[in-house]
């Protein structure tokens, strides 16, 4: 334990300090000021603002202007030589009357060049008509078949008759029957390409093409014809 002296005195020096704090509140509530208190600064600033800022651009230093360019002063003047006329150069001859006879003599070209350049663009342009006649003379040849066999077929249409056997059985069908047709009239080489599965109509069939024969038309070629022939019950 500490002795008595040193406690007395560590109870002398709290009391004084009490006394002393005491004291100076005394005098700042006579004088009716309170002590400054230090208040905290607060700044806000919205958010978009802070982000959309764009930081301002550093200042650059200013760059010194260039030097002005001194022209250089030549200390002697140059010297120009002078042209010498000891060999002054020859004058051109004027062409005045070349050129008049150039302008008034007319360019002839020979006859034969031009008949050569006719005969080669004439046989240049020889392909194109044959083409043109032969896809005429196509035409005009499926034009005549066509036309022939719309005649036969009217023929055999004026001339047919439904067998009275095949009438009375019931039967139907469709022949197609083939035959050359001369420029005599003549028919050569019948045949029955498709049967119509009854013999009565078949033979039925190649007789009206032997008995119609005079009555069809003739061609200025021998031409093959394929025709139809159909028998229906109404």
């Amino acid at each position: 334990m500490p002795p008595m002296s040193e406690r007395r005195y560590s109870q002398v020096g709290w009391s004084f300090s009490i006394v002393l704090h005491g004291a100076i509140w005394l005098f700042w509530a006579f004088l009716g000021v309170t002590p400054p208190v230090i208040e905290e600064r607060k700044i806000s600033l919205p958010l978009g603002m802070i982000l959309s800022q764009e930081p301002s651009p550093l200042l650059s230093a200013p760059t010194p202007a260039p030097p002005p360019v001194m022209p250089l002063e030549s200390s002697e003047p140059l010297e120009i030589p002078k042209p010498s006329l000891k060999n002054p150069a020859p004058h051109p001859k004027p062409l005045v009357k070349n050129r008049d006879k150039m302008a008034i003599e007319p360019k002839v070209t020979p006859l034969m060049s031009q008949e050569r350049e006719s005969i080669s663009t004439d046989s240049l342009l020889s392909p194109a008509p044959l083409a043109v006649m032969e896809g005429v003379r196509e035409t005009k040849e499926v034009e005549e078949e066509a036309y022939l066999f719309e005649q036969i077929r009217q023929i055999i249409q004026k001339n047919r008759s439904y067998p009275e056997r095949a009438r009375r059985r019931n039967i139907e069908g469709e022949v197609v029957v083939e035959f050359c047709l001369t420029p005599r009239g003549e028919v050569k080489d019948l045949v029955l390409v498709q049967s119509s599965g009854s013999a009565i109509l078949d033979q039925h069939s190649l007789r009206l093409i032997e008995e119609s024969k005079e009555q069809f038309p003739r061609p200025k070629e021998s031409i093959k014809i394929e025709l139809p022939i159909g028998y229906r019950l109404l």
